[in-house]
């Protein structure tokens, strides 16, 4: 595969993987379970909205850093980990006292894969983080082939 259509292919995997938090926490949370949810405090709805913006910028970012035109180590990188982020954080987030994974209002998945639970862990480990080290290492790749002798461009 030619670099162009390596780092592209890359480009287009980490996009997708960093789109998942940007779209998929609105459409999980802006619901009756969360958002529209009459038992949450007003003090939980602004953690909310404050977590959906994290979603959409880290997204950003992720995005932002992938389609810089003379790509770098340190882009993708950073692009990397902008695109994972989001999905991180809620590993740490199940040590919270008190926290779960679902609400009491919906004590089970929406659905299972194949008897795997569905839900924002397995869908970070099977679709998301997947997408983002393939797209880094396709792009890393095609960035290699196309420097001499394999001298990284060094600004960021």
């Amino acid at each position: 595969m030619r670099p162009a259509t390596r780092r592209l292919l890359g480009q287009a995997l980490v996009t997708a993987g960093a789109l998942v938090p940007a779209v998929g926490s609105f459409v999980a949370d802006w619901s009756p379970t969360h958002v529209y949810n009459p038992d949450w405090s007003a003090h939980a709805k602004f953690h909310l909205g404050q977590t959906l913006a994290l979603a959409a910028g880290s997204s950003a970012v992720s995005i932002w850093l992938t389609w810089r035109p003379r790509p770098s180590d340190a882009r993708l990188r950073g692009a990397l980990l902008a695109g994972g982020l989001f999905w991180l954080t809620q590993l740490p987030a199940l040590l919270v006292p008190g926290a779960a994974l679902v609400d009491p209002d919906t004590p089970t998945q929406p659905f299972d894969l194949w008897g795997l639970p569905v839900n924002q862990i397995t869908v970070t480990g099977v679709v998301i983080v997947p997408l983002l080290v393939v797209g880094y290492y396709l792009q890393r790749g095609a960035m290699a082939d196309r420097t001499p002798a394999g001298i990284r461009e060094r600004t960021a």
